[in-house]
């Protein structure tokens, strides 16, 4: 795979050439009019005070979109220094971490480290598919997606979809719907511990999940801990105290109280599509058009970008 990604970088500059790009990837797709709230979403039934009687996802899938400030900074550090240490300075794709990869998995014999940066992950979860096969051809067309959408979108736009798209296991997408799988929490006040487990599970939703292979998710916890600490952005005492922490995990529950009350919204408002209603039958609710409304920052801030946007 990461061979693949060395000769990605050697043909790359050849891309530049629209000839030689259309002979090498074939059509590729624009980037433009992406978006958080564009995206396949749940839809939340609330009651009179608030509370969530129904979450509705399609097919069993879950995702609640959220923007980058009401995440918490933990998941957002625990992430960049996982997947993309040098994600606010790369073009899309790193070269540098490439290399790396491909001499570590040289030394270990096995596939020990992916090259892959978040843009890069962002592309293939939206326009090339988890499951197309991994050639020249592929990452080829992810490499120039990554950069085309870091031309299109600030870093911060890129990082806020990214968090809204992957995958984490259980039927989840996104972290919110991550963080109430796992965690019975929202995305806003995921701790240390927890975010450095959710952050772990993008490379592995499988095999890292908590609920059903603890001891590797406490392992996979761990390397995040140790590489939140490479990069600064923890000390080893907190990585030490973070992974001491006695995590309580939850395993998936859809939640569907009042059924005949939410049959009934679902009915009058045309589904788990329907239009947002303000008032049904005396009860307040919270039913979106087509997705669910974004949550609001609660006084939580998200990294700072000088890019526009």
């Amino acid at each position: 795979m990461v061979i693949l990604g060395l000769i990605v970088v050697v043909l790359l500059p050849l891309m530049g050439i629209p000839a030689i790009t259309a002979q090498a990837v074939g059509p590729l797709p624009a980037v433009s009019g992406l978006a958080s709230n564009k995206m396949d979403q749940d839809t939340l039934i609330y009651d009179r005070h608030g509370t969530l009687l129904a979450d509705i996802g399609k097919a069993g899938d879950h995702r609640i979109v959220v923007p980058l400030n009401y995440i918490s900074p933990w998941v957002v550090k625990a992430t960049l220094a996982t997947e993309d240490r040098t994600f606010y300075s790369n073009s899309g794709i790193d070269i540098g971490g490439i290399v790396r990869a491909a001499v570590a998995n040289y030394q270990h014999h096995k596939v020990k480290q992916g090259g892959s940066t978040i843009s890069q992950q962002l592309v293939k979860q939206v326009y090339i598919g988890s499951n197309a096969p991994a050639d020249i051809q592929r990452k080829l067309k992810e490499a120039i997606l990554a950069i085309e959408l870091n031309r299109e979108y600030s870093k911060n736009q890129i990082l806020e979809m990214y968090l809204n798209t992957i995958f984490y296991g259980s039927q989840t997408y996104g972290i919110e719907a991550a963080a109430r799988s796992y965690f019975q929490t929202n995305a806003h006040d995921l701790s240390l511990a927890q975010a450095a487990m959710l952050a772990g599970l993008p490379q592995a939703p499988t095999q890292y999940n908590p609920v059903v292979n603890f001891e590797p998710a406490k392992q996979r916890q761990a390397q995040v801990l140790a590489a939140m600490v490479g990069e600064k952005y923890i000390t080893a005492a907190q990585a030490e105290a973070a992974y001491a922490v006695k995590l309580q995990v939850s395993p998936p529950i859809t939640k569907f109280e009042a059924p005949y009350f939410v049959d009934y919204v679902l009915k009058t408002h045309g589904g788990a599509g329907g239009a947002r209603a303000d008032r049904a039958e005396g009860e307040l609710l919270q039913l979106p058009r087509c997705r669910p409304r974004q949550h609001e920052p609660e006084n939580g801030r998200g990294p700072r970008d000088g890019r526009r946007g």
